[in-house]
């Protein structure tokens, strides 16, 4: 089979009309058409300029409308008009939005991430929205939506989410022994979607005979209905100064905290809250100079003398204090998954400071950002940064020993 084809010469788009009820105003739709007077023609070009009008057409609630392209051609001067004529259709609204497929959630749990209402005009971004805020659940694996007319109604229709359960969280935990610090246990427990309800609880626990660390915190992100989440944690760490790879000083520390976040738009929150600390350090002989400094001139300092058996003795500084944190920053997210994300980015600015009433006084600041890049299905690259400073003021001399930052890391 031979099969010939014989080009001719290209046309060019003499001129661009829109015509019809536009419903929204021509400027806006003007943007959107894609073939140009000048241009030389191309089918692709309209039926992207159908589809994108289509679109924005469906934002404001006309889910059927039809639009077609109209050409006229001058063959004399290979040329031709492009006429859109638009029929909006009527406006198009929700009666019910169902869940279907997940046996763990509860259903306000899901309903809360709604951005299309039942009642409202069905907006094709608000449902693309609240699909991509329903993928955003670190409990759900998958979500497909899909729009249906109700029978016997020509502007009414239903949205159906279909959703898979996917992993709520997980727990591990290990034992092991060590020369040096003995029997080892250390356990961890994380649930994102606790009892059906969306909220978050975590506990961490590690102990040996020199290392005692013990984490819990809770979050609930709807607090109230518009959104205010809230953290509360708590936490103890006990590090003794003489084991290999530990400490260089003994470190108690006790942490109480509790943060409140606030949307202030569909992608960025801020957060704001208080933490209490009360710290025990110990600096012996085989601390170094600095952290010997830091303990002797910061905080209740005091200085001990133990005798040991050869007559001579140890001395230790020793020091305890207390702070009050008041901790804020501001976080923008767009990533289309909160775990394996392929598109989007994220941003936080942290800060803390110490407030009235504490024994040492220092702030922090920290910014990270990540940013990710589709390539090909589910391939992406993915770019992070971060960076971190802290200072004192007031008496204390330097960062506590625990809150300062190194290379890759607090």
């Amino acid at each position: 089979i031979t099969i010939n084809i014989e080009e001719g010469e290209p046309f060019v788009v003499s001129d661009v009309k829109l015509a019809g009820d536009m419903r929204v105003p021509e400027a806006q739709l003007r943007h959107l058409v894609l073939a140009k007077p000048g241009q030389t023609f191309s089918r692709r070009a309209l039926t992207q300029t159908v589809d994108l009008i289509a679109y924005r057409l469906g934002e404001e609630g006309y889910a059927f409308a039809r639009i077609e392209p109209v050409t006229d051609i001058d063959i004399e001067n290979s040329e031709v008009e492009v006429t859109f004529y638009i029929d909006p259709g009527k406006r198009a609204y929700v009666r019910r939005i169902n869940f279907h497929g997940s046996n763990a959630v509860q259903d306000k749990v899901l309903r809360r991430e709604m951005r299309q209402m039942e009642g409202a005009f069905l907006s094709n971004r608000l449902v693309e929205r609240s699909e991509q805020r329903l993928r955003r659940l670190p409990f759900l694996e998958n979500v497909q939506s899909e729009t249906t007319p109700v029978p016997n109604s020509d502007d009414l229709v239903d949205i159906d989410f279909t959703v898979t359960d996917g992993q709520p969280g997980s727990f591990g935990g290990g034992v092991g022994f060590s020369g040096a610090q003995g029997v080892i246990l250390n356990g961890n427990f994380v649930h994102t979607n606790f009892m059906g309800t969306g909220n978050r609880i975590e506990a961490d626990i590690n102990t040996s005979d020199y290392v005692t660390v013990y984490r819990m915190s809770y979050t609930n992100p709807y607090v109230t209905p518009n959104g205010v989440s809230r953290t509360m944690s708590l936490s103890y760490r006990d590090v003794t100064q003489f084991t290999n790879g530990s400490s260089d000083i003994d470190q108690k520390t006790w942490t109480v905290g509790t943060e409140w976040g606030y949307p202030i738009s569909e992608y960025s929150r801020i957060r704001f809250g208080f933490a209490f600390q009360s710290a025990e350090m110990t600096a012996s002989d085989g601390s170094s100079f600095q952290q010997k400094e830091w303990v002797a001139q910061n905080g209740n300092s005091r200085v001990e003398r133990i005798d040991v058996n050869n007559g001579g003795s140890i001395i230790f500084t020793k020091t305890d204090f207390i702070a009050y944190e008041l901790v804020g920053g501001w976080s923008y997210d767009s990533r289309n998954r909160a775990l394996f994300a392929d598109r989007g980015a994220r941003q936080r600015l942290g800060f803390s400071v110490t407030g009235p009433g504490s024994e040492v006084e220092f702030y922090t600041l920290r910014y990270d950002w990540v940013k990710y890049f589709p390539i090909r299905g589910q391939w992406a690259f993915k770019f992070r940064g971060e960076t971190s400073y802290g200072k004192e003021f007031g008496d204390t001399t330097a960062l506590p020993p625990y809150k300062r930052f190194f290379g890759g890391g607090p």
